[in-house]
This record gives structure tokens, C-alpha cells and sequence, in this order.
């Protein structure tokens, strides 16, 4: 074989296998949407109406850990919950906790601590090995929260598109009011289709910043009592970051309940509540 020959194959062997790494590509995607819609058609064949148990005393539990947390209609409870990946190694130990309404609450901690994975079982992703988890009264799992993750989530389309996967029937002027409440407003204004700009799947067009801030309106259109959050300002620029951490302020002085993890002190400080995640542990700070 000649040196050209060598050089002809290699450069045509990754054409040659394109179609089958295309296809390996198409099958993991279906594989994974059709895991993710037996999970949900499971959740909502199994939900059952759950009755609010009597409010309890909202100084009984502000600001402290308890073996025993409230689990009225007017916090978020964690009662003996454990978690583990692999035996012996727990995630969380027999942890609980009381949150009250309209706490704002930053989880930090160690990487790998379970700050990512409280917030998974606060949201219904995950079901812990033994203990219970109740939002305002009721199973995690069956209430409504605003989420936010490490990576913005959105679909081909405009953006009013984006923000209407969760609030269909929101206005035009309602998810305007959104974007310009996460920072998106001079980009919005100029934008010659304003809000039925379009944008990808990958956020082309839009930076990462404004990506994340673009799925961030989506909690402002639904007003969400509660909202978690997973490290929302990781891998932002400053100028981002200003913009998120004002658009959580903003959520916080309308009363909604915060609970998100960081290392980022500004977003600390924002925070009426430090929790550390550690060791299978969940600490006041």
C-alpha cells in the first residue's frame, strides 16, 4: 500500500462508518425517550390525590434540623431520608430537615457531596432507599416546582416556544415580561422577531449564559411556589451571572421558596439559610 492510499482510506474511513454512528446515535436517543416516557406515563398512572395535613406552626421548625420535621402545608420535609449509589457508600444518612415556606436555601459542600442529589429526591427524580420526602404536604413527585439544571433546557422552536412548555396558555406579554426579568431584554429589542426569535435544541444563536437565562424565564412565566436550582451560575460569565443572581432576588422578595446548590459566595450571601452537604450529612452552616 502506498503512502497516498493509506492516507485516502483514513481520510474516508470516518464517511465510511458515518451512517452507523449516526444510527448508534438515533438509537440511544430513542432508547432514552422511550425510558423517560415509561417513567412519566408510571408517574402519572400512579399519582393519587394527597390530602394536606393541618398546618403546623410555622416557628416550630424555622432556621433548625429536626428528627421529627413538619410536614404541614407549609414547609418542605426530609424525615430519616437515606440514599446509596453502591453499599456502603451512602449519599445521605438518615437525614432530616425542615424548610419553611419562602426560605431561600443554598446547599454547598464538598464535589460529589449530594448537594445534586438532595435536590433530585426534592424533586421527585430520585426516590430514596428508606425515609419520607414532603413538599407543602405532599409526596415529592406530585407537586408542581420551577427546576433549573447545570444545563438549560430547550427545544427547536422560538422562544415563546420555550416558555410555553410549561405555561401554555402564557400572553406575549407575560413571557416578554420574563425575559426582561432574567436580563434578556436587550437582546430581546434587538431581535427583529422578538419573542418568536428562533433557536435550537443546542441554543444556537444565544450564548451560554443567555441560554440558561432563556430557561430561567421559564420559572418567572409559570410561578412556581417552589424552585431548585443546580449550581445556577457554573460556567457563566460575569455579566450572566449579575443577570441570574438578580432574577433569583427578584423571586425571592415575590416569597417563592429557593433551594439551589453553589460554591458561589454572592449567591451565599443571597441565601437566608446555609445548608452544608457532606459525609451523608445535611448541617446549618
Amino acid at each position: 500500500m502506498t503512502l497516498f492510499s493509506g492516507l485516502l482510506i483514513l481520510l474516508l474511513a470516518p464517511e465510511f462508518f458515518q451512517p452507523l454512528r449516526t444510527l448508534s446515535q438515533y438509537y440511544h436517543d430513542r432508547a432514552a425517550a422511550l425510558g423517560a416516557g415509561a417513567e412519566i406515563l408510571a408517574r402519572l398512572g400512579g399519582q393519587e390525590p394527597v390530602s394536606s395535613a393541618e398546618n403546623a406552626d410555622d416557628d416550630a421548625g424555622v432556621g433548625s434540623l429536626t428528627s421529627e420535621p413538619i410536614t404541614g402545608s407549609g414547609t418542605l420535609a426530609l424525615s430519616s431520608v437515606s440514599l446509596a449509589f453502591r453499599s456502603g457508600h451512602e449519599i445521605l444518612n438518615n437525614v432530616s430537615l425542615t424548610i419553611v415556606k419562602g426560605d431561600v436555601i443554598a446547599l454547598t459542600g464538598p464535589s460529589g457531596g449530594g448537594k445534586s442529589t438532595l435536590l433530585h429526591l426534592l424533586a421527585g427524580f430520585l426516590t430514596p432507599d428508606s425515609g419520607e420526602i414532603h413538599l407543602f404536604g405532599k409526596p415529592a413527585g406530585t407537586f408542581s416546582f420551577g427546576w433549573l439544571g447545570q444545563n438549560g433546557f430547550l427545544v427547536h422552536g422560538t422562544w415563546a416556544d420555550n416558555l410555553r412548555l410549561t405555561t401554555p396558555d402564557a400572553s406575549d406579554v407575560a413571557i416578554e415580561t420574563a425575559l426582561r426579568n432574567v436580563g434578556l431584554g436587550p437582546l430581546l429589542d434587538s431581535r427583529e422577531d422578538g419573542i418568536f426569535s428562533k433557536v435550537s435544541e443546542d441554543g444556537q444563536g444565544l450564548s451560554g449564559g443567555q441560554a440558561r437565562r432563556l430557561s430561567l424565564a421559564r420559572i418567572f412565566v409559570a410561578d412556581y411556589d417552589v424552585i431548585l436550582l443546580d449550581e445556577p451560575t457554573a460556567g457563566l460569565d460575569s455579566d450572566s451571572e449579575m443577570f441570574v443572581l438578580e432574577a433569583l432576588h427578584k423571586l425571592a422578595l415575590a416569597g417563592k421558596t429557593l433551594i439551589f446548590s453553589t460554591h458561589h459566595h454572592a449567591l451565599l450571601a443571597l441565601a437566608n439559610r446555609v445548608l452544608l452537604v457532606s459525609g451523608g450529612e445535611v448541617k446549618d452552616v
